[in-house]
């Protein structure tokens, strides 16, 4: 995930994309890598998610995960991002990543 992150801000304007436009970028780039039909989920924010993501609430976040990677974030602008319950937040101790 933070590769095809990394890859999705090296093909971005330099101030960044819409988030319409980064999440179909962002899949479109997944699936040169991976043609299969597992691996990869997308979601539009559901208005729960929207208020624990505004209220910092990590767990609530977590709980939106369907497992593996987990809720991954990304700041569209600067492409930091951070991941909530998932292997993604154990590997990364829930720091956000820049990338460069």
């Amino acid at each position: 995930m933070p590769d095809y992150i990394a890859d999705l801000a090296a093909r971005a304007h330099p101030q960044g994309l819409s988030a319409d436009y980064a999440a179909a970028r962002f899949i479109g780039i997944v699936h040169e890598d991976n043609a299969g039909t597992l691996s990869l989920g997308v979601m539009q924010t559901p208005p729960e998610m929207e208020t624990a993501i505004q209220n910092g609430k990590a767990e609530d976040i977590a709980s939106f995960s369907h497992g593996d990677a987990g809720v991954v974030i990304v700041d569209v602008k600067g492409f930091a991002w951070q991941a909530y319950g998932g292997y993604l937040a154990d590997d990364y101790d829930d720091e956000d990543e820049e990338v460069a």
